[in-house]
C-alpha cells in the first residue's frame, strides 16, 4: 500500500513539473510576441516621424540584410539592426537620443531586412538597379524557413500622398 501511494504521488508531481513547463513556455512565446508586437509599433513610429527616405538623397538612409542606418535629427543616425543574444537573434534600435532598445525576436539563425521602393525589392537601399530618384515605399524583416520567406516585421515608410505633403508641380516632389 505504502509502494502504491509513493507512485502516486510521484506520478502527481511529475505531472505539476510537466504542467509547470508548459505555463513557463507559453509564458516566453507571449513575451516574445509581446516584443515582436512593441518592435512593429516602434518601426511604425520611427518610419511615419523620419520618412519618408529618398534613394537620392545622399546619406538620408541607407541598408543591407542585417541593418539600416537613417538621419533621425540627432547627434548620430539612427539604426535598427539585428543582435545575437546567446542563442537567439534580437532587434536593436538606437534612437534620436542615443538610447538602445532591444526586442526580442526569438529567432535561432538571422532574418533579412528586404527594402521595397517603387517597383523594385532588394537586400540592399538605394538599390544600385535604381537610377534616380525613387522613394523606399517599406521595409520588411524576413526569416527563411525551409526555403520559404516569413515575414516577422513589415512597415510602410512612405504613402502616395503623405499626410504632410505639399506636392510641387515643378520639383514633381512633396515639399
Amino acid at each position: 500500500g505504502l509502494a502504491i501511494l509513493s507512485l502516486t504521488i510521484s506520478g502527481l508531481s511529475m505531472g505539476v513539473q510537466v504542467l509547470g513547463d508548459w505555463q513557463a513556455a507559453t509564458a516566453s512565446t507571449i513575451r516574445q510576441l509581446q516584443d515582436v508586437d512593441a518592435a512593429q509599433r516602434r518601426l511604425d513610429d520611427l518610419a511615419a516621424e523620419y520618412g519618408p527616405f529618398r534613394s537620392d538623397v545622399a546619406g538620408e538612409f541607407t541598408g543591407d540584410s542585417n541593418r539600416f542606418v537613417f538621419s533621425c535629427g540627432g547627434a548620430e543616425p539612427c539604426q535598427v539592426s539585428q543582435v545575437q543574444h546567446g542563442d537567439r537573434w534580437d532587434l536593436e534600435i538606437l534612437d534620436e537620443r542615443g538610447a538602445t532598445q532591444r526586442f526580442r525576436l526569438g529567432l535561432k539563425v538571422p532574418a533579412e531586412f528586404s527594402y521595397q521602393g517603387q517597383g523594385s525589392s532588394a537586400s540592399q537601399w538605394p538599390d544600385p538597379a535604381i537610377h534616380g530618384r525613387a522613394h523606399l515605399v517599406s521595409i520588411s524583416l524576413v526569416a527563411k524557413d525551409a526555403g520559404v520567406d516569413v515575414p516577422i516585421l513589415a512597415t510602410r515608410v512612405w504613402a502616395e500622398h503623405p499626410d504632410r505633403c505639399g506636392f510641387d508641380d515643378v520639383l514633381q516632389d512633396c515639399r
